[in-house]
């Protein structure tokens, strides 16, 4: 169910449906009865309905063993099935004029890190905060993203960046710290965020493109090559 946008084989995978409350010494306990566990990582907040967690291999095929043995399928101890894939790379994915992007496409190629960090008035705070998400449902509001993604990490601000009449929405977000940024790109681009139904698009935002997203004081920015 997560098409062609599903990340390549790796020693890194993501795991989500596991019971809710479950920590890092849990996950690596339950999946290190089908391989040599070598970090976890959970990447879901406390206040979710299940737990969400990276967890990487010692090798390449135990990885691709427990995907395609327990994707799912039940892991020993527990009692309802979960969803097992290959973790995607930051800053990996589709790109293009897939999914109603419309005329042009986003791209980190030729895009320099914002100077002096992501925000014109934040102080010259790391613009590894700063994420542009893509193929989220048409229609939805600044809220609707924050809300989704607030389910992965403490949201600072949301700004739609498509417009009304694309098929879909992209936007902008920028999280309380780089660590929270990385683990939504890490588990989230080319997967499916809680409470959706289809996959999205999830990149470290960069600016001084070809044309760049600007608005108001807020400095927010991005490499969009060709227009809308």
């Amino acid at each position: 169910p997560y098409s062609a946008m599903a990340a390549p084989p790796s020693d890194n995978t993501f795991v989500t449906k596991l019971p809710t409350g479950l920590s890092e010494e849990d996950v690596k306990r339950i999946f290190g009865a089908y391989g040599t566990v070598v970090s976890v990582r959970v990447v879901s907040k406390p206040d979710q309905p299940f737990t969400s967690a990276l967890v990487r291999y010692a090798t390449l095929q135990e990885a691709q063993t427990i995907v395609e043995t327990l994707n799912g399928n039940i892991p020993h101890t527990l009692s309802t099935p979960v969803d097992v894939r290959y973790a995607n790379q930051p800053g990996g994915g589709a790109s293009g004029n897939a999914g109603g992007w419309g005329k042009g496409s986003w791209s980190d190629a030729g895009c320099a890190p914002y100077p002096s960090g992501g925000f014109s008035g934040d102080g010259g705070r790391d613009s590894l905060d700063n994420v542009f998400c893509a193929n989220l449902p048409a229609g939805f509001l600044d809220e609707d993203v924050k809300r989704i993604f607030g389910y992965y990490g403490t949201v600072m601000s949301a700004r739609i960046v498509s417009k009304p009449d694309q098929g879909l929405t992209s936007a902008l977000i920028r999280f309380a710290s780089p660590e929270e940024a990385k683990t939504v790109v890490e588990s989230l681009n080319g997967n499916i965020p809680y409470t959706l139904t289809s996959p999205v698009e999830v990149k470290f935002a960069n600016s001084q493109g070809s044309q760049s997203f600007k608005g108001g004081g807020d400095g927010w920015g991005g490499c969009w090559d060709g227009g809308w």
